[in-house]
């Protein structure tokens, strides 16, 4: 019986990682290249949260703005 008791527990624990890594964001990266976006679209499943790391290789400064996500870098 101690087995069956360990292994209900190994699965529980488990059960419990994968709903805390579910809600972890997903990070998508951005390029910035000749002033053109790289991807030049993303896409995200509804509902999932999601973090944009965007990387700039221009020389001068480069603006990233969306009104659906009301941000503005």
């Amino acid at each position: 019986m101690p087995g069956l008791w360990r292994g209900l527990a190994l699965a529980w624990l488990m059960a419990g990682a994968t709903t805390a890594f579910a809600d972890e964001p997903l990070t998508l990266d951005l390029t910035i290249r000749d002033h053109r976006f790289e991807p030049a679209e993303l896409k995200v499943p509804a509902g999932k949260p999601f973090v944009i790391r965007v990387k700039n290789l221009d020389p001068i400064a480069e603006e990233f703005d969306s009104v659906a996500l009301k941000s503005r870098k």
